[in-house]
Protein backbone atom coordinates (compact mmCIF):
# COMPACT_ATOMS: atom_id res chain seq x y z
CA UNK A 1 0.00 0.00 0.00
CA UNK A 2 1.53 3.48 -1.04
CA UNK A 3 0.57 6.09 1.77
CA UNK A 4 1.30 9.80 0.10
CA UNK A 5 2.20 12.88 2.43
CA UNK A 6 1.62 16.10 0.71
CA UNK A 7 2.84 18.15 3.61
CA UNK A 8 5.85 17.15 5.07
CA UNK A 9 5.61 13.84 7.28
CA UNK A 10 6.01 14.20 11.16
CA UNK A 11 5.00 11.63 13.39
CA UNK A 12 3.16 12.82 16.56
CA UNK A 13 6.54 12.93 18.57
CA UNK A 14 8.17 15.52 16.18
CA UNK A 15 5.39 18.25 16.38
CA UNK A 16 6.83 20.83 18.42
CA UNK A 17 4.00 22.58 21.12
CA UNK A 18 2.63 25.97 20.04
CA UNK A 19 3.69 29.13 22.02
CA UNK A 20 1.12 30.49 20.44
CA UNK A 21 -1.90 28.69 19.26
CA UNK A 22 -2.91 29.59 15.70
CA UNK A 23 -5.22 32.17 14.42
CA UNK A 24 -9.03 31.15 13.99
CA UNK A 25 -10.34 31.89 10.82
CA UNK A 26 -13.71 32.89 10.66
CA UNK A 27 -15.71 31.07 8.36
CA UNK A 28 -17.51 33.64 6.62
CA UNK A 29 -16.95 37.51 5.35
CA UNK A 30 -19.51 39.09 8.18
CA UNK A 31 -17.77 36.87 11.05
CA UNK A 32 -14.13 38.73 9.92
CA UNK A 33 -16.10 41.85 10.59
CA UNK A 34 -17.65 41.33 14.06
CA UNK A 35 -14.94 42.94 16.55
CA UNK A 36 -13.26 40.48 18.82
CA UNK A 37 -13.40 41.66 22.15
CA UNK A 38 -11.26 39.90 25.11
CA UNK A 39 -12.97 38.08 27.40
CA UNK A 40 -13.82 39.17 30.90
CA UNK A 41 -11.55 37.67 33.50
CA UNK A 42 -14.62 37.98 36.52
CA UNK A 43 -17.96 37.86 36.84
CA UNK A 44 -18.03 41.82 37.95
CA UNK A 45 -16.06 42.52 34.31
CA UNK A 46 -19.38 41.80 32.04
CA UNK A 47 -22.56 43.50 32.40
CA UNK A 48 -24.65 40.72 31.09
CA UNK A 49 -26.37 38.19 33.21
CA UNK A 50 -25.42 34.13 32.04
CA UNK A 51 -29.17 34.18 31.40
CA UNK A 52 -28.53 36.29 28.42
CA UNK A 53 -24.84 35.39 27.16
CA UNK A 54 -26.71 31.84 27.48
CA UNK A 55 -29.18 33.18 25.07
CA UNK A 56 -26.52 34.70 22.80
CA UNK A 57 -24.64 31.21 22.61
CA UNK A 58 -28.16 29.62 21.61
CA UNK A 59 -28.81 32.41 18.87
CA UNK A 60 -26.95 30.55 16.48
CA UNK A 61 -28.77 27.58 17.02
CA UNK A 62 -31.98 28.44 17.26
CA UNK A 63 -32.16 30.13 13.81
CA UNK A 64 -30.73 26.82 12.21
CA UNK A 65 -33.48 25.42 14.08
CA UNK A 66 -36.37 28.02 13.51
CA UNK A 67 -36.71 26.33 9.71
CA UNK A 68 -38.18 22.82 9.50
CA UNK A 69 -36.16 21.93 6.39
CA UNK A 70 -32.61 21.92 8.52
CA UNK A 71 -34.43 19.67 10.21
CA UNK A 72 -33.13 15.83 10.42
CA UNK A 73 -35.38 13.23 9.44
CA UNK A 74 -35.38 11.80 12.88
CA UNK A 75 -35.38 15.05 14.75
CA UNK A 76 -39.29 15.30 11.93
CA UNK A 77 -39.87 12.03 13.13
CA UNK A 78 -39.37 12.71 16.98
CA UNK A 79 -41.77 15.78 16.65
CA UNK A 80 -44.32 13.98 14.21
CA UNK A 81 -44.32 11.24 17.86
CA UNK A 82 -44.09 14.43 20.13
CA UNK A 83 -47.25 15.62 18.76
CA UNK A 84 -49.07 12.31 18.14
CA UNK A 85 -48.40 11.80 21.92
CA UNK A 86 -49.72 14.98 23.10
CA UNK A 87 -52.77 15.03 20.80
CA UNK A 88 -53.70 11.74 22.49
CA UNK A 89 -53.03 12.69 26.05
CA UNK A 90 -54.89 16.02 25.41
CA UNK A 91 -58.31 14.36 23.81
CA UNK A 92 -58.05 12.56 27.21
CA UNK A 93 -57.71 15.19 29.94
CA UNK A 94 -60.69 17.56 30.80
CA UNK A 95 -59.42 21.43 31.85
CA UNK A 96 -62.16 21.54 34.52
CA UNK A 97 -59.63 18.61 36.42
CA UNK A 98 -56.96 21.36 36.74
CA UNK A 99 -55.92 24.73 37.89
CA UNK A 100 -52.97 27.02 38.19
CA UNK A 101 -49.97 25.68 36.19
CA UNK A 102 -51.12 22.95 35.40
CA UNK A 103 -54.01 24.13 33.63
CA UNK A 104 -51.54 26.16 31.77
CA UNK A 105 -49.26 22.88 30.99
CA UNK A 106 -52.76 21.38 29.37
CA UNK A 107 -53.23 24.68 26.99
CA UNK A 108 -49.54 24.00 26.02
CA UNK A 109 -49.36 20.04 25.80
CA UNK A 110 -53.14 20.80 23.65
CA UNK A 111 -51.19 23.63 21.63
CA UNK A 112 -48.63 21.20 20.67
CA UNK A 113 -50.91 18.21 19.81
CA UNK A 114 -52.88 20.78 17.35
CA UNK A 115 -55.94 20.13 18.93
CA UNK A 116 -57.18 24.11 18.70
CA UNK A 117 -60.94 23.90 20.30
CA UNK A 118 -59.48 21.92 23.95
CA UNK A 119 -56.04 24.36 23.71
CA UNK A 120 -57.98 27.44 23.54
CA UNK A 121 -60.25 26.18 26.10
CA UNK A 122 -57.98 25.59 28.58
CA UNK A 123 -56.05 28.59 27.80
CA UNK A 124 -59.30 30.59 28.60
CA UNK A 125 -60.03 28.99 31.91
CA UNK A 126 -56.28 29.81 32.93
CA UNK A 127 -57.28 33.47 31.80
CA UNK A 128 -60.56 33.34 33.80
CA UNK A 129 -59.08 31.70 36.76
CA UNK A 130 -57.12 35.18 37.27
CA UNK A 131 -54.01 33.74 37.25
CA UNK A 132 -50.85 35.98 36.71
CA UNK A 133 -47.99 33.98 36.35
CA UNK A 134 -48.60 32.74 32.69
CA UNK A 135 -51.68 35.36 31.62
CA UNK A 136 -49.70 36.44 28.76
CA UNK A 137 -48.63 33.13 27.36
CA UNK A 138 -52.19 31.90 27.98
CA UNK A 139 -54.16 34.45 25.61
CA UNK A 140 -51.43 33.51 23.24
CA UNK A 141 -52.17 30.18 22.40
CA UNK A 142 -55.80 31.09 22.93
CA UNK A 143 -55.35 33.85 20.08
CA UNK A 144 -53.09 30.64 18.48
CA UNK A 145 -55.84 28.64 18.62
CA UNK A 146 -58.49 30.63 17.34
CA UNK A 147 -56.54 31.76 14.22
CA UNK A 148 -55.97 27.84 13.85
CA UNK A 149 -59.60 27.59 13.87
CA UNK A 150 -59.87 30.63 11.17
CA UNK A 151 -61.99 32.08 14.17
CA UNK A 152 -59.97 35.34 13.26
CA UNK A 153 -62.46 37.79 14.45
CA UNK A 154 -62.29 36.32 17.86
CA UNK A 155 -58.95 36.21 18.03
CA UNK A 156 -58.63 40.09 17.13
CA UNK A 157 -60.98 40.66 20.30
CA UNK A 158 -58.99 38.52 21.98
CA UNK A 159 -55.47 40.32 21.41
CA UNK A 160 -57.28 43.59 22.28
CA UNK A 161 -58.88 42.49 25.82
CA UNK A 162 -55.07 41.01 26.15
CA UNK A 163 -53.63 44.62 25.61
CA UNK A 164 -56.55 46.19 27.63
CA UNK A 165 -55.91 43.75 30.90
CA UNK A 166 -52.28 43.28 30.45
CA UNK A 167 -49.68 46.06 31.21
CA UNK A 168 -47.83 46.57 27.78
CA UNK A 169 -44.36 44.97 27.23
CA UNK A 170 -42.53 42.74 24.98
CA UNK A 171 -43.98 39.73 25.94
CA UNK A 172 -47.33 40.88 25.30
CA UNK A 173 -46.17 42.67 22.23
Amino acid sequence: MLILCIAPCLLPAQIAPSASPAPIIPATPEAAAAPQTAVPATAAETSKSPADLYKEAMHPLDVVRASLDNWSDAELGALAVGMHMAADDCAHTRPELYKGDDLYNLARLCAFGQDWDDANTAALDYVASHEEEHKAQAYAISISALVHMKATDLAVKTADEMLRVLPYDAEVA
